[in-house]
């Protein structure tokens, strides 16, 4: 009995690993950056949703000359909601709002900020649709979805699980 009981018992977890194991679609050798940084500034229109609280403003992103990639957030009104940086792969936070001050927001954004503008990145998933792309990382409650459209240079991020949802929509000129 109690022999049989472990056999299924293995085979069980056998299945459920099998089962539940993602497998990455690209490697990080052929995956380049969501949004590609050079020294021109990129203007974007953001929306940004934290639970009950909603900011709009836009986002500017450059690339300096020590390389570091600024990522500025600031309303149409003027106050800057938050001032980040990616410098040789670690974040740096210059100034951030105290709504948006939380450790594990804070951890959010440089997670999706590095996603966005750093090649190598992983994704589980892919999946296409006529008019957009769509790619999963992390799992569970860290679980992020990136929505990037193809005729227009919108960028969405979900975070259901917390109820966060950035969406950055590409500024010409």
């Amino acid at each position: 009995m109690t022999k049989n009981f472990r056999l299924i018992s293995l085979l069980f977890i056998l299945l459920l690993t099998v089962s539940c194991s993602g497998k990455l679609v690209l490697s990080t050798s052929d995956v380049h950056a969501l949004i590609k940084t050079d020294s021109e500034m990129q203007q974007f229109n953001m929306q940004l949703s934290f639970k009950q609280q909603s900011f709009t403003g836009m986002l500017i992103v450059q690339r300096k000359a020590d390389s570091e990639i600024r990522i500025v957030a600031a309303t149409y009104f003027g106050p800057t909601l938050f001032d980040f940086g990616l410098k040789n792969g670690e974040f740096v936070v210059y100034n951030c709002i105290k709504p948006l001050r939380n450790k594990n927001l804070i951890k959010l954004f440089e997670n999706d900020f590095k996603q966005l503008f750093l090649p190598n990145r992983k994704f589980r998933k892919i999946k296409e649709y006529e008019a957009y792309e769509e790619r999963v990382s992390g799992w569970n409650f860290g679980k992020t979805v990136f929505f990037m459209y193809k005729n227009i240079e919108r960028f969405v991020i979900k975070h259901s699980w917390i109820g966060t949802t950035i969406q950055l929509d590409k500024l010409m000129g």
